[in-house]
């Protein structure tokens, strides 16, 4: 459940400065998020011994969605290194320390358009949906429509 109004009391965190993901085609990742999703690439490093890059994509309010392309990274193995369906379709379940998606904030009254700003440029298969806690259970109030796009890692994306 999202609690905006919480505050840490252990420590001054001022949001994500960047998740790492793996990606096994550093010039398709940087086309979706570039070009499609027209988060700036912002920086990109060698790692030592051609072992592969690691690039960092502009994602908003000072935080940044990262990848690392290994030269020799093995493919992934749906049900283990990711989830092997999406929710309501099939077993989310994956390994510990595997991504399941990854979300984006958009502005509620936005997120119908830019749903089908993705379809119109190409993401035919594209795996967005609404996150809302509206049908929490719980005592607490509910914050209702929360709206974010859901990427899920490993979606063919199709694109011109």
């Amino acid at each position: 459940m999202i609690k905006p109004h919480n505050t840490n009391t252990e420590f001054e965190l001022g949001g994500i400065n960047h998740v790492a993901l793996v990606c096994s085609d550093m010039a398709r990742t940087v086309d979706f998020y570039s070009n499609i999703l027209g988060m700036p690439l912002i920086k990109s490093l060698d790692l030592p011994g051609g072992q592969g890059q690691h690039f960092f994509f502009d994602a908003g309010n000072g935080d940044c969605v990262a990848f690392f392309w290994f030269a020799d990274a093995p493919d992934r193995v749906p049900g283990i290194s990711s989830p092997g369906a999406i929710p309501g379709i099939g077993d989310i379940t994956s390994a510990v320390s595997t991504m399941n998606h990854l979300a984006f904030h958009v502005p509620a009254e936005k997120f119908d358009a830019y749903r089908q700003r993705l379809k119109d440029k190409g993401c035919v298969s594209a795996r967005c949906s609404i996150m809302t806690t509206a049908r929490c259970r719980s005592r607490r109030p509910c914050i209702r429509g929360v709206r974010a796009l859901i990427l899920f890692p490993g979606s063919r994306w199709h694109h011109p």
